[in-house]
């Protein structure tokens, strides 16, 4: 029996193995995949850049934007497969690695869909043997179906629009001390908590979790008490975040009336010296640090584009338990 040849047929099978391996949405190569099999910690920026990538890509399968293969025209009657669906597949063997990557937390929406998406395309994700083309469709089109059915959108707007509002709140905390006083000392610290590795402190995540306000309490405690800092102290702006490590980091704004002074050094040995209370590593990350009056525009505008920043990892995921939140709580100053 002669076998009928059709010109114009998609390919059957895709063939995972011998697709190219760094492939991104914006159609370039030159970023890395994420091949760390290690749970990321708050702020990682490979994690973070992929993280968006797929928001974006899992918003544009959703709002039916894309698909699987172009349509096929006469120029180009074999369209390969949209490398943005091959890049979503080589992502998917990363989130699937740990199956409770998000537990406890409250993930974006898209990446929790993804997330889950990842679990159950393992298998194909994986394959060292051909796949057929019509698997990897009814596959994305599972998942769009899943996407409707989660109101993913919908959930996304409101959990991003959470995230812009804790922005506008430092914003409005920064501009108020510009326009209410005459000059301040800005000061952002991420302080991480990690206990001594010999002896262990903590015995629990709980315990972990439970004492670093505790530390934080204490820390504030100290500067609003300090001499050095007497009616100068004006507002502290805290909160502790949680890594998908599960390592807890505080963040804090500081802001501290007056001319400019170097007061890093005195918030660092307190730092140490609460630590060793609670068997803590003491660890002092550089600062981010500026001195900036009413109508320094320049300076206003740099520390107002940290703030924008330093809120970027929560559009990917937050924890709030055990004591901890990421929303943000005032320490009254000392003015």
């Amino acid at each position: 029996m002669n076998q009928v040849f059709v010109p114009n047929a998609q390919p059957l099978f895709f063939n995972y193995a011998q697709t190219q391996s760094n492939i991104y949405p914006n159609g370039n190569e030159s970023v890395p995949p994420y091949v760390g099999m290690i749970r990321p910690i708050f702020g990682d920026t490979t994690f973070s850049q992929i993280a968006l990538r797929l928001i974006n890509f899992t918003k544009q399968l959703e709002q039916a934007k894309i698909k699987v293969y172009p349509k096929p025209t006469a120029a180009c009657p074999c369209p390969a497969m949209n490398p943005l669906f091959i890049w979503a597949l080589r992502q998917a063997p990363l989130f699937a690695h740990f199956i409770d990557l998000f537990e406890g937390f409250e993930p974006h929406p898209h990446l929790k869909a993804f997330h889950q998406f990842s679990l159950q395309n393992i298998g194909v994700a994986t394959s060292s043997q051909p796949v057929p083309i019509y698997m990897v469709e009814n596959n994305f089109d599972f998942f769009r179906g899943q996407l409707y059915a989660a109101k993913a959108k919908l959930q996304a707007n409101k959990y991003e629009a959470q995230v812009q509002k804790l922005r506008n709140e430092q914003k409005t905390v920064f501009r108020r001390v510009m326009q209410t006083q005459e000059q301040a000392n800005c000061i952002f610290l991420e302080l991480p908590l990690i206990a001594q590795t010999n002896p262990p402190h903590y015995m629990t995540q709980e315990d972990a979790e439970k004492d670093s306000v505790k530390v934080l309490k204490k820390y504030f405690k100290w500067l609003h008490a300090s001499k050095q800092l007497a009616g100068k102290l004006y507002d502290i702006q805290w909160r502790i975040v949680k890594g998908l490590d599960h390592h807890l980091t505080a963040q804090t704004f500081i802001y501290i009336l007056g001319d400019e002074i170097n007061y890093l050094p005195l918030l660092q040995e307190q730092w140490e010296l609460v630590c060793l209370d609670y068997q803590l590593q003491g660890i002092f990350p550089e600062p981010k640090y500026t001195h900036c009056y009413d109508g320094q525009g320049t300076v206003q505008k740099a520390w107002l584009q940290l703030i924008e920043r330093v809120h970027e990892p929560l559009g990917f995921y937050r924890y709030k338990g055990n004591g901890i939140t990421y929303v943000w709580k005032e320490y009254t100053g000392n003015v």
